[in-house]
């Protein structure tokens, strides 16, 4: 989703500054002040042609890297998932919900419940404190 609409931001911007540079060159070849407006007749001036569309394609070039870095960034900030720190629930559309629900709904899965390795012995660790505490197991 992200790339398509970078693609299309860019795209639209490349066809809007191409006319530009035509509608120079129309101006310029065309003498439209003078066709369209009764101006004094001008002369070609390929001098002023030529500094005219490579500003439009410098400034162009500037507008279009700048829009590809900001569809970019937004992209990526659409990809991240925001967890609550202390509840552990998603925020989705603006709905908190148990991650669980969140991946039910939208990666068409089920989650089922275990122990890592590393909590198994955490958890292990302090049932053996609890032992040799004195603690009674239920």
């Amino acid at each position: 989703m992200g790339k398509v609409r970078t693609y299309t931001t860019v795209a639209v911007e490349a066809s809007g500054f191409g006319l530009v540079i035509l509608l120079i060159w129309a101006s310029e070849y065309l003498d439209l002040p003078h066709a369209l407006f009764g101006a004094p007749p001008t002369p070609i001036r390929l001098s002023e042609l030529a500094l005219e569309a490579g500003l439009t394609v410098i400034v162009g070039t500037g507008v279009m890297i700048a829009s590809w870095r900001a569809n970019r960034a937004i992209a990526h900030l659409e990809r991240q998932l925001l967890i609550c720190g202390s509840c552990r629930r998603v925020s989705a559309g603006g709905r908190w919900m148990t991650f669980e629900r969140y991946v039910a709904q939208r990666e068409q899965l089920e989650t089922s419940h275990g122990v890592c390795p590393s909590c198994l012995d955490e958890q292990m660790r302090a049932l053996d404190e609890q032992d040799a505490a004195g603690a009674v197991r239920p």
